[in-house]
């Protein structure tokens, strides 16, 4: 067993300056070559696509490692993705959220590191950046979106027991994108999001190694899936 710990949930836009591509889209892709990006003009740098707030308390949250959750109220879908230490070159979850934003409102970034634009069994990102586009247009600035980020407690320690954690985060990555578990019924009584039979997990994601997962939450609650 690895005990975890969930964070409160937050709005996005309470931890960054979420700037608003304001350029026009047409819904298209390049796909001749990797990354696959919009069809759209460059508007930001990598570091712009999301600004932290200097006073925010998930500062070392989002520069560290472990699960994190985008829940977009308006299209009754989210995403889990992991950040794992265990990595030749470790991408803080920071840097996987600013790929996210980017993906999300269809933002094609001019500097920085390469952002493949993916659509995983044809309901990925780019189903939910069109949705975002004929809702907000050219005025998203992500206001819908809620961020949750689970970590390992004493993580150093789980990576020098094990040799690692992408495996563990995998398979908790894999069970968090189970609507009901209990972990996610809990967060949207707590977001009051109403209606969890309509809404559905996208992306891509390993089973990892199995083991229970004792998450210990915000308001000391405690589950184990």
């Amino acid at each position: 067993m690895i005990n975890y710990h969930i964070h409160k949930p937050i709005k996005l836009n309470n931890v960054f300056e979420i700037p608003i591509d304001t350029t026009k889209w047409e819904y298209e892709y390049n796909t001749i070559k990797k990354p696959w990006t919009p069809k759209r003009k460059g508007k930001f740098s990598f570091e712009e696509l999301l600004i932290v707030k200097e006073q925010t308390d998930y500062l070392n949250l989002v520069n560290g490692h472990g699960i994190y959750i985008l829940y977009f109220t308006t299209l009754n879908k989210f995403y889990v993705g992991i950040s794992a230490a265990q990595s030749k070159t470790p991408d803080p979850i920071l840097s996987r959220l600013r790929k996210h934003r980017a993906k999300a409102t269809a933002t094609n970034h001019i500097k920085g590191p390469t952002i493949d634009h993916t659509n995983y069994l044809n309901n990925g990102w780019w189903e939910v950046a069109k949705e975002r586009y004929s809702k907000f247009r050219n005025n998203d600035e992500l206001s819908d979106c809620i961020l949750a980020i689970i970590t390992i407690d004493q993580h150093k320690k789980i990576l020098e027991k094990y040799s690692g954690d992408k495996l563990f985060l995998e398979n908790l990555e894999y069970k968090m994108g189970n609507t009901l578990n209990p972990v996610n019924k809990h967060i949207f009584q707590y977001l009051k999001l109403t209606g969890i039979n309509n809404w559905e997990s996208f992306g891509r994601k390993q089973k990892g190694e199995e083991h229970k997962c004792n998450i210990k939450t915000w308001d000391n609650y405690q589950f184990i899936i």
